[in-house]
């Protein structure tokens, strides 16, 4: 039996003993394709994985490269260690202009069936990947990349939830005092008088 439709391989999920995933009100095939790194999980490769039902991710990495134009707007800029300030905002502007066509190409292919990922590996790409999963006009996943020592709580947090969580670990995970600690300290960067440095 060919499976061509989201509704044909939903389908064989019960006969392969199989529950959909459901996120965000959606029913989903239980596939999520990972972030590949530069120019794999781009635009095609999640909206041809989220047109099928699953969850199609877009990896962050350097996603220019795919952008002829954004290419030549930075073709001449210096990456890595011996890139300046002014080089690594450009670079990084192209990359962010090169993650908004990739997400509006995915979602154009996707046919508005199921979900699209953004995999942000890089600390400066989080709050634009946010912007743009807000903006967004229906779900999206977020697949962030983070220290596993620092615990999943905002900054805004208050006393008794860092309490909670920090009693949540300490009833299941095995890295917990490492996560505390981190915790901890962070909390308490938070109170303490920054230097303008």
């Amino acid at each position: 039996m060919a499976a061509d439709t989201p509704s044909d391989l939903m389908s064989l999920l019960q006969p392969a003993g199989l529950n959909p995933l459901t996120l965000a009100g959606r029913r989903l095939l239980p596939i999520v394709q990972g972030g590949m790194g530069v120019g794999i999980s781009a635009h095609r490769l999640a909206g041809s994985v989220a047109a099928l039902g699953a969850v199609g991710t877009i990896s962050s990495v350097d996603l220019r490269r795919l952008h002829p134009d954004l290419m030549e707007r930075t073709h001449d800029l210096a990456a890595g260690a011996a890139a300046t300030l002014a080089a690594k905002l450009a670079i990084n502007e192209a990359n962010l202009e090169a993650l908004s066509r990739e997400i509006h190409a995915a979602r154009k292919l996707s046919g508005g069936r199921g979900l699209l990922a953004i995999n942000v590996d890089k600390p400066d790409e989080i709050g634009p990947a946010w912007d743009r999963a807000l903006a967004a006009a229906r779900p999206t996943v977020l697949d962030v990349r983070c220290d596993p020592n620092v615990p999943p709580i905002p900054p805004h947090a208050t006393f008794e939830q860092a309490k909670n969580a920090a009693k949540a670990m300490l009833h299941g995970d095995e890295d917990r005092w490492g996560v505390i600690k981190e915790g901890v300290k962070t909390k308490v960067q938070e109170f303490l008088p920054h230097s303008s440095e």
